[in-house]
């Protein structure tokens, strides 16, 4: 367990982001832990237990609860609570760990996010230089190539660095190894902050699209080598939202995850009046953990499984 000294950071950090956030009119809520539905991600795999003989879900991000909540409220808000994942733990994720999830209501609030983003990394961080770039110009930063999201292409670039690979792979799987391995390791060094934006439309997730520029409105904040934050310009669209879902369970079926069954028609109503947003999530576990200045959320976490 921690000591008195990291107990007291923990605190006086979470106490600096309420303080800001505040400042800046957002309002906090609160969410449930337990929900009957969760978001299909693929990406993501949630915890799931049954309860007099129900289905429930540990909820992997407050995202579809505060959504629900800003269709029928529409103003900035935000939650910091616990989230949960399946994910076995290790350095960087445990079972349980703090999530702040941000929304900023209007059609013109994508950067505004951002900078927001910023700056509750620099209460935990202090002061560090910010580093914008698109995705396909870090892609041709790091390869030396133009970005490709074609499959044969990828499979050209393991090859040069030597990564071993499952040639039945998915292209999103394949670029998803050459960015985790590659890319993100050379990301936020040296004091600098990287956000990198504008993700390709296949890595959209319930981001919008910009048709025209041909990118997702999709936003990734990297310190260390190490994902912070994960943002989108929200995507309102009713029916874009469950086709994407569908496609996540049609995938999960594929992969032989959890069906995460059935949808959430809640929130797929809800989606009716939900208003234009920017909306983020911000792992706080990891950015205390660089806050505190230790090498591994055990060492920052008050309590902290082995798995």
């Amino acid at each position: 367990m921690i000591g008195i000294n990291e107990l007291m950071q923990r605190a006086n950090i979470k106490r600096a982001v309420r303080a800001l956030l505040h400042e800046h009119n957002l309002i906090e809520v609160d969410v449930p832990a337990l929900c009957p539905t969760v978001c299909p991600d693929v990406a993501v795999e949630p915890i799931s237990l049954d309860v007099h003989h129900k289905k429930y879900y540990l909820q992997p991000s407050p995202e579809f609860c505060l959504k629900k909540v800003l269709s029928k409220l529409p103003v900035d808000m935000y939650s910091l609570a616990a989230a949960y994942r399946a994910d076995r733990s290790s350095p960087l994720h445990q079972y349980e760990f703090l999530m702040l999830e941000m929304y900023l209501i209007g059609a013109d609030k994508y950067h505004a996010l951002q900078d927001l983003s910023v700056k509750v990394m620099q209460c935990c961080l202090g002061d560090f230089t910010v580093r914008r770039r698109r995705y396909v110009d870090l892609w041709k930063d790091i390869f030396h190539v133009e970005y490709s999201g074609n499959k044969s292409d990828l499979m050209d670039l393991l090859n040069r660095y030597e990564i071993d690979y499952n040639s039945d792979w998915s292209a999103y799987a394949l670029e998803d190894l050459l960015f985790g391995l590659i890319c993100q390791p050379q990301l936020g060094l040296h004091g600098i902050c990287d956000i990198i934006d504008g993700f390709p439309i296949q890595h959209a997730a319930l981001a919008k699209i910009d048709n025209q520029a041909g990118y997702a409105l999709r936003f990734e904040i990297f310190w260390h080598g190490v994902e912070i934050a994960n943002g989108y310009d929200e995507l309102t669209d009713k029916m874009q939202n469950q086709l994407r879902m569908e496609n996540w369970m049609a995938q999960r079926r594929l992969n032989n995850q959890q069906p995460c069954e059935p949808l959430d028609e809640n929130f797929l109503e809800a989606l009716d009046s939900f208003p234009d947003s920017s909306g983020v999530a911000i792992g706080f576990e990891r950015l205390m953990m660089f806050g505190l200045q230790k090498k591994s959320l055990k060492e920052s976490m008050v309590f902290y499984w082995e798995s």
